[in-house]
């Protein structure tokens, strides 16, 4: 008998008697009296077969073992409880995930996703555990860790793929609730590459549209006016387009890892936009140009193949502005400045969300609204305005009587205030604010 066989059977033989289905087990180390361990027995049917399961628990107490077997009857009572025979590692259970995903249509480039940040993050480091025993200050710790070492939105994305994966196993009932289900994203902690999220100016706009030719400056057109993602454009054919009502129909992305034509994101990306007149004008001509028929793709390669992300940006997004002479930023940030733009036009944010395909017009401003040089001096002169009067109020503010030109600024002399509600006093009577009045021309003028 070996060294190794001889320890084991020196602590088997400290097991007390089973007694309601917990079994006391002392370590090695404990003192005479007391316990450290415990086998907890459950009875558990799978496919009609009966068999018996020990959970072996470390550190606990007797009313901690005891604790833990009410807890495991309730879950078998209510149906919820998984078998040790169900149970999978992390490991196992990645092929189940990504199968089912890919079952889900989902885009090649989400399943690549999902299969690199297991393969380069979880599995090494959780791979071979059971999913059951993931706890949430175990994975926390492991993610606080790699917060020192790696970007906030490397731990981001991981999180995102692992609660995923755990969320998945929760609707097959492999686990009875998600370790990570309460885990919030973590704050930008300034490392690694960050991406740019910025939004061109209107000079940059005019000078990318001015610089393009051809299909180019059709596509760019078509991207700042209506701030369709660039896949969706890809995807677009000639029938998609409704010249005569100068409208453009988005019903299908391009997914070019997989290689296919795919539903839009979500429900909200299928939708109609407007072409503006100087789009309409230039797809028609583009259109005539090309000697495009009605199931021709509307942008594509010369030899009517969808475009590539890569090679357009390589082959005509780089040198176009190099050409404009403008900011580098991906050709994503069309869409962004379009919303922008949008935005800073007075557009409602509800229907900018629709133009964009966004169910939720929140998106638009926390996501994609960017500020321009543009719309902050608006706000400057707006203050100005305000304060001293000094810029043209809108037609609405213009004094009717004076034909629609604005009220002369309030003059420099001393103003007389009054009280717009009843005075403050003994009897609890509430000031509501103040007036300001002076006359202009035969009129009192009051301000706030």
């Amino acid at each position: 008998m070996t060294t190794r066989q001889q320890r084991n059977s020196a602590s088997n033989s400290r097991r007390g008697k089973m007694k309601n289905g917990i079994q006391p087990w002392p370590l090695d180390h404990d003192r005479k009296g007391q316990c450290g361990r415990y086998i907890v027995r459950v009875s558990v049917t799978t496919k009609g077969v009966t068999t018996k399961e020990d959970h072996v628990l470390r550190g606990r107490t007797f009313a901690e073992a005891a604790a833990f077997k009410r807890e495991v009857e309730g879950q078998k009572a209510t149906g919820i409880y998984v078998a040790k025979v169900d149970r999978k590692t992390v490991d196992q259970l990645k092929a189940a995930f990504l199968i089912s995903q890919s079952a889900l249509q989902k885009r090649t480039s989400t399943l690549r996703f999902y299969e690199s940040v297991l393969d380069k993050h979880i599995l090494p480091e959780w791979g071979k555990c059971q999913i059951g025993a993931l706890s949430t200050a175990d994975l926390l710790q492991w993610l606080e860790g790699m917060m020192r070492t790696q970007s906030s939105s490397v731990v981001n994305r991981t999180v995102r793929a692992f609660k995923s994966m755990m969320s998945f196993a929760v609707k097959r009932g492999m686990l009875t609730r998600n370790p990570l289900a309460g885990v919030a994203p973590f704050k930008d902690n300034k490392l690694g590459r960050r991406s740019s999220k910025d939004a061109y100016s209107e000079g940059e706009a005019v000078a990318l549209v001015e610089s393009a030719e051809g299909q180019t400056r059709a596509i760019v057109l078509f991207l700042l006016c209506t701030g369709a993602r660039p896949a969706e454009a890809w995807a677009l054919t000639v029938a998609d387009i409704d010249l005569a009502r100068g409208s453009a129909a988005i019903t299908k992305s391009w997914d070019h890892l997989g290689g296919q034509v795919v539903q839009p994101k979500t429900a909200a990306g299928t939708r109609i936009v407007s072409l503006a007149p100087k789009l309409n004008a230039e797809l028609r001509e583009h259109i005539e140009r090309s000697r495009l028929t009605a199931d021709d793709l509307l942008f594509s390669t010369r030899d009517g193949t969808p475009l590539s992300h890569t090679n357009f940006r390589r082959r005509v997004w780089l040198p176009l502005i190099a050409a404009a002479g403008v900011r580098v930023l991906p050709v994503y940030s069309l869409r962004r400045t379009a919303i922008t733009m949008a935005r800073a036009g007075g557009e409602a944010a509800y229907n900018v969300a629709r133009m964009v395909g966004h169910s939720r017009s929140l998106l638009v401003d926390a996501v994609y609204g960017q500020t321009l040089q543009s719309g902050m001096q608006s706000v400057a002169t707006s203050i100005e305005a305000r304060l001293f009067g000094s810029a043209k109020p809108t037609p609405a503010e213009a004094d009717p009587g004076t034909g629609g030109a604005p009220l002369p600024a309030a003059p420099a002399g001393p103003i007389k205030r009054r009280r717009t509600g009843p005075k403050s006093g003994k009897r609890g009577g509430v000031e509501t604010g103040w007036k300001r009045s002076h006359v202009v021309g035969s009129k009192t003028v009051t301000t706030h």
